[in-house]
């Protein structure tokens, strides 16, 4: 394996960095402005507090975050490769831990959901790791459909706090779940 140099790694991680920040706050971006032209349509007067709710902080927060883990995910993991001088499952998940850091971008109350988003994919990931490599043989390896079972087990979580201990979600989600 040939070993990239240090200015190799640098631009490689400041790449992944600049386009996952790019497309993070466009789409952030853009999902809002989207979403805020009905607010725009029944008031028009409001229409540069909502071009700066569009652009604002949030999204760059999210753009941030985005950006932030790829490239030093990226960043690490090269490292890792390059003074370890191999490639193995544990440089990713050394990866992962230092890049998760960049979760400290985002606002505490965001942190919260994006925590719990990213637990339910590293779930599903690792059941679907252990489904490939033949870890989870039972039942005659007749459920098809385990990484939906794993979504509605997190999915009756909510609801269990929805019905059981509302205080313990946020009051705009429980409203949301409400006018569902």
């Amino acid at each position: 394996m040939l070993q990239k140099s240090r200015s190799e790694i640098c631009t490689e991680s400041a790449t992944a960095w600049t386009k996952s920040f790019l497309l993070a706050y466009g789409s952030r971006s853009a999902l809002s402005i989207v979403l805020n032209l009905a607010k725009l349509v029944r008031n028009p007067k409001e229409a540069p507090a909502i071009l700066r709710s569009c652009l604002g902080m949030e999204s760059f927060r999210f753009g941030l975050f985005v950006g932030g883990f790829s490239g030093l995910y990226r960043l690490v993991l090269l490292l890792l490769r390059r003074f370890r001088g191999e490639s193995c499952p544990s440089n990713a998940f050394l990866a992962g831990a230092a890049a998760s850091l960049t979760l400290l971008f985002e606002e505490e109350g965001q942190r919260v959901t994006v925590s719990h988003y990213l637990l339910v994919r590293a779930l599903q990931c690792l059941y679907n790791a252990a489904k490939a490599r033949g870890y989870l043989d039972f039942m005659g390896n007749k459920l098809t459909h385990g990484d939906s079972l794993l979504f509605v087990i997190s999915s009756a979580q909510v609801m269990y706090a929805y019905a059981i201990r509302p205080e313990t979600i946020p009051s705009s989600y429980y409203k949301f779940i409400l006018q569902t």
